[in-house]
């Protein structure tokens, strides 16, 4: 690979083979580098070879060295080898796809020589069956009528037992349906009477919002100045029932909506409609609204939305009443929403 000098003990007698650089065609003495494919001599300084380099090469065997003019053409192979694997690569895919195209084509083949198999195995039955037909004839006109007779008898006897087999079927899908049906009106009807049960309950309760949870000795004073700020002027007879929900332990700030009993309708909806004049008072954050089940707050909830797009179109005295949204038109009510059915 490399060469350091001409050794000057040679005798004169022996012949020494001194190597002429292929790049500047001076005798190679030292620091000189064979390359691998044209088998020249270089001097490393006509080649740019670093001293580092040539230390490596000297020391490994297994390391090559190519020439400039070499290294140019080992690319160029390498790049045509390259282009070649590419052009061989998409050729392999693209015979790879007619293959898979020629399987799926053969499938639809199989498929259809199964299909012809069993067309020709139904024509064979079929042509039984007219031999059997034709030797009937030949036995004679009174025998194919009474063969005839019995098909009939027979097809119409498999048509009534279709019919029947469908209509007890039918019957049996009617039973279930009207099933069904009786469980779902139970089912409504259960659902209804415990939503009157319910509201019936709540009806004498009112949720007091925005009372910061204290000792009940403590609620029990709000309310009472709630009532007399409200109700200065009757004394109403009522009962504190309680938080309504579990409290939020994590949340001490929350406070959960407190439900107040008046039995007395008259004075529960004393309360309920003066319950504004707090905003004016030191329970500007307290404010208090019917006890009702989900069911009527769902309801509430789509009364109000829809009061307020019917406000935004125009109709500004519209207003809830009983469950209904109501404008006065030249002294008649009018009803421009319900939920009633």
């Amino acid at each position: 690979m490399g060469r350091d000098k001409v050794d000057k003990t040679v005798s004169e007698s022996d012949e020494v083979k001194v190597e002429k650089c292929g790049a500047c065609n001076k005798e190679v003495v030292k620091d000189g580098i064979e390359c691998e494919v044209c088998e020249r001599w270089f001097h490393c300084k006509c080649e740019k070879v670093a001293a580092g380099t040539y230390k490596a090469l000297e020391q490994d065997k297994a390391l090559h060295w190519y020439c400039s003019g070499c290294s140019r053409g080992v690319v160029n192979t390498w790049k045509r080898l390259q282009e070649k694997q590419e052009f061989l690569e998409k050729e392999v895919g693209q015979l790879k796809e007619e293959l898979k195209g020629m399987k799926i084509l053969t499938g639809r083949v199989g498929q259809m020589e199964k299909e012809f198999n069993a067309d020709r195995a139904e024509f064979k039955k079929l042509d039984g069956r007219m031999k059997k037909i034709e030797s009937a004839v030949k036995e004679g006109e009174q025998k194919k009528e009474q063969l005839v007779q019995k098909e009939i008898k027979e097809l119409k006897q498999s048509f009534v037992d279709i019919v029947n087999e469908q209509e007890e079927e039918r019957k049996k899908e009617d039973n279930k349906k009207t099933a069904d049906r009786d469980k779902t009106v139970d089912r409504e009807l259960q659902q209804k009477m415990l939503e009157v049960m319910e509201r019936e309950k709540r009806k004498s309760n009112l949720i007091f919002m925005g009372i910061k949870e204290a000792t009940e000795e403590e609620e029990n004073r709000i309310i009472k100045d709630i009532m007399d700020t409200l109700v200065e002027e009757t004394d109403i007879s009522y009962e504190i029932f309680g938080r309504v929900g579990r409290k939020d332990t994590g949340n001490t700030d929350k406070a959960r909506p407190l439900r107040i009993v008046i039995e007395d309708i008259g004075h529960r909806r004393l309360v309920l409609s003066r319950g504004k004049k707090l905003k004016e008072s030191s329970y500007k954050k307290v404010f208090i609204v019917p006890d009702l089940t989900r069911l009527q707050q769902e309801e509430d909830k789509k009364l109000r939305d829809k009061l307020k797009e019917i406000r935004q179109q125009g109709t500004t005295n519209a207003k809830i009443v009983k469950g209904e949204i109501v404008s006065v038109e030249e002294g008649e009510k009018v009803v421009l929403f319900t939920l009633k059915k």
